[in-house]
């Protein structure tokens, strides 16, 4: 891994967000300590996203706190976001480094440590592993166990 991220991870998704204006969400978050926001939007086209998320990057960037783009590098770009956060069936790690500007955060979704391990060969800064507990903004997640996060951690 190539960077240390530490702190709270917000995802905003407007689809959970209750009608709420994402921007205040973020600014609520930010004030809440949140240390990176990640824009997840599994529902709408992009073109109507980018809007939103070039209002989330100016929120984050006049706080100092890096935004990062769920799933689509191009969005990222368009939006000048600060990174991209893959899953296995999106670009992998190594093609979206070749990609972004330097020094952007890279994250990916990971089920093991073998797939984690890959993901810090290719250039991640950061994976995460499945859920935890029950979510509904997400139907296509593996559940991790504890068990699970050991692994990957030692990986």
């Amino acid at each position: 891994m190539t960077q240390t991220l530490r702190g709270l991870y917000v995802i905003i998704d407007p689809a959970v967000a209750g009608g709420r204006d994402v921007s205040h969400v973020a600014r609520e978050a930010i004030a809440g300590g949140a240390a990176l926001l990640q824009w997840r939007d599994k529902t709408r086209e992009k073109g109507l996203q980018i809007a939103e998320v070039r209002a989330l990057a100016d929120v984050c960037r006049g706080a100092g706190v890096p935004l990062i783009v769920n799933d689509h590098v191009d969005l990222a770009l368009a939006a000048e976001a600060d990174g991209v956060h893959v899953g296995q069936l999106d670009l992998p790690v190594s093609v979206v480094r070749r990609l972004v500007p330097d020094g952007w955060i890279v994250g990916a979704s990971t089920n093991n440590a073998g797939e984690a391990r890959a993901a810090e060969a290719d250039g991640a800064d950061y994976v995460s592993v499945g859920n935890l507990f029950g979510t509904t903004s997400k139907d296509d997640t593996r559940p991790a166990t504890p068990d699970m996060l050991r692994e990957v951690k030692a990986a």
